[in-house]
């Protein structure tokens, strides 16, 4: 797999994580009491895989040749 193929899948995940996210934080407005702490930390967990993703997908894309704005 070259660096571009595998930056490209990053990118995907991170806009799967992105739907994950728009989805909590939906949910996130009807909730209340512990279960709204729980979708508050989960949101912080997807925050930073999100985050992860796309500064893998960046570093990856300059590996290989390209530029993505991130």
């Amino acid at each position: 797999m070259d660096y571009i193929s595998w930056s490209q899948e990053y990118l995907n995940d991170a806009e799967k994580v992105k739907e994950d996210i728009e989805r909590l934080k939906t949910k996130l407005k009807k909730t209340h009491g512990d279960e709204a702490r729980t979708l508050r930390a989960n949101l912080i967990t997807l925050r930073t895989m999100y985050t992860d993703c796309m500064k893998t997908a960046e570093l990856l894309a300059i590996r290989g040749g390209e530029y993505i704005a991130a």
